[in-house]
């Protein structure tokens, strides 16, 4: 079957129809159904099985067989009379011209722009179960615009153009053909065209939108910001630890650190910033009066008590030292092979390490003298507060560096005063100077002048003939 080219009246439903020559012995075969397609050029295939035929709807701008030449002089495809001048409609339909249009007048068994499809061809009956496709028919206000029916969607006007929005699982320039691929339930068949394709819900993707898109999970970001904060912990816990650690080992960047967080102690009520407990012993004593007191008391004005000249006149020597641990904020061993005979010295560290137990004060020993020779000998409570307190080591014949080392730690172990902080940076010395107030009955300035030392030592002697007394290791 051969036809002329007809024409639509727009640019979009203008075609030309064209059908291949079959031969007697040509094989009836739906070619339509080749992947590649049969028309080119969008042009849109029908196969006619009754007459063995396939008719090409080619769009105005081309002709052939095959909607495969473009036609000469089809400038402008939005003029009327152009489109209207290869409008040809067949299947005994009748053309129609209109002031903005034309188009053809089919019969009832056919439709399209040029009557050129069999309405018994296409299936009328609910939803294909196979691709999804909706196959009942939109009501004709929706459909036909003119004249112009999109058999499967909806018919749209522009500037004379006729264009069809097809409904799922059609596609053509009527939306006449059936699209043959199954989306499923989650997609659309149409056209990319070239192709029939599945369009796919936004959550669904795969050629025919089967798979599922993972969602986004936010779950690394918790896992980052909770790793982040663990690493901080524990960077934190393990500078904690290193700082205690340094400092219980009296490195002086630590005990800095400490000392800067410390509160102040000046308003706690105590009397004293530290009471020297020491054996008077002419060594001993030189330590104390010519290089502690100077250093401590004169020129960092720190309040110190000492025996001879804050012990009160008339009371018992074991009520002097339990006043003086308990009214000093520190207690100040000074440790040498004499000070381990002394049983004065042995109550004042006992009483301070009770203390130091109610957490009233505590302990700062100062290795005078090496003692390792009489560890043996050593009482089981200055062994346990060598053991669990880190000494201060004094050494004579060091440089000056080192020196300085040891008064940077004894006094970084002392008491903070409120005072401390605006004067600290005029001063090289981590403590700073205040003048504070001495007892009524200070003695310092007279060090060569000690009249009670011997009354001090004759007293010890007749206090350890009672044995039992104030032995707080009992």
């Amino acid at each position: 079957m051969n036809t002329p080219t007809p024409a639509n009246n727009s640019q979009n439903s203008n075609f030309s129809m064209n059908t291949p020559e079959l031969t007697n012995n040509a094989p009836c075969e739906d070619e339509c159904m080749a992947p590649s397609g049969f028309c080119k050029n969008g042009g849109t295939c029908s196969f006619d099985s009754s007459q063995c035929s396939i008719i090409c709807s080619c769009p105005v701008e081309f002709t052939g067989k095959k909607c495969e030449t473009r036609k000469q002089n089809s400038l402008d495809l939005n003029n009327k009379e152009f489109a209207c001048l290869f409008l040809t409609c067949i299947n005994g339909g009748k053309r129609v011209d209109t002031d903005t249009a034309c188009y053809c007048n089919c019969t009832d068994e056919y439709i399209g722009g040029s009557c050129e499809i069999k309405i018994a061809d296409i299936t009328t009956l609910g939803v294909n179960a196979t691709t999804g496709t909706t196959t009942t028919l939109r009501p004709e206000s929706e459909r036909i615009c003119d004249g112009f029916e999109c058999i499967h969607g909806i018919c749209n006007v522009d500037e004379g153009r006729y264009t069809c929005d097809c409904d799922k699982g059609y596609i053509g320039s009527r939306c006449h053909k059936k699209c043959l691929k199954d989306c499923g339930e989650h997609g659309g068949c149409g056209t990319n065209g070239i192709n029939e394709t599945c369009f796919c819900e936004y959550t669904w993707t795969g050629e025919f939108c089967d798979e599922r898109i993972p969602e986004v999970s936010n779950a690394w970001v918790w896992y980052t910001v909770g790793g982040c904060v663990a690493a901080v912990l524990v960077l934190f816990v393990v500078f904690i630890v290193l700082i205690y650690w340094m400092w219980k080992r009296r490195e002086i960047v630590a005990m800095k650190i400490v000392h800067f967080f410390q509160p102040v102690e000046d308003s706690d009520g105590m009397l004293f910033d530290a009471f020297i407990s020491y054996k008077s012993h002419p060594d001993d004593e030189e330590f104390v009066l010519k290089t502690l007191l100077p250093k401590l008391e004169k020129e960092m004005k720190f309040k110190l008590c000492l025996h001879f000249r804050d012990f009160v006149v008339g009371e018992t020597i074991a009520n002097n030292i339990l006043w003086a641990v308990q009214n000093s904020r520190r207690t100040v061993l000074v440790i040498s092979p004499n000070y381990l005979d002394s049983e004065f010295a042995r109550f004042e560290y006992q009483t301070a390490q009770v203390e130091t137990l109610r957490l009233r004060q505590r302990i700062i020993p100062i290795m005078f003298q090496d003692v390792q020779s009489k560890t043996d000998e050593m009482d089981r409570t200055l062994k346990n507060i060598l053991e669990t307190i880190t000494y201060i080591k004094w050494s004579p014949e060091t440089n000056e560096k080192e020196n300085g080392k040891f008064w940077k730690r004894l006094v970084l172990s002392l008491p903070k005063r409120s005072d401390m902080e605006g004067s600290s940076k005029n001063s090289k010395t981590p403590v700073v100077s205040v003048i504070s107030t001495k007892p009524k009955n200070d003695r310092s300035d007279s060090n060569d002048k000690l009249p009670s030392y011997k009354k001090l030592d004759t007293l010890e002697a007749e206090w350890t003939n009672k044995t039992g007394i104030f032995d707080l290791n009992a």
